[in-house]
């Protein structure tokens, strides 16, 4: 029959294994959190050179198609 110390010890080595899983959740999410940043970082400059180069183009906001 187990004891009240050995009930205990299988439960704070049953809590230490899923600490271990969660901080490697933890980890591997925070790492994937770190590359969407830097993609949106790009995604973003992008953006802002395609819209500075439409800017640079000049274009007229409300000059109707030809075939009007």
């Amino acid at each position: 029959m187990a004891t009240d110390r050995e009930d205990l010890e299988v439960k704070i080595a049953y809590l230490e294994s899923e600490q271990d899983k969660l901080e490697r959740a933890l980890n591997e999410h925070h790492e994937r959190l770190d590359k969407a940043e830097l993609v949106i970082e790009e995604l973003a400059k992008r953006l802002r050179d395609q819209s500075t180069k439409l800017d640079a183009l000049d274009l007229p906001v409300d000059e109707k198609p030809p075939h009007y």
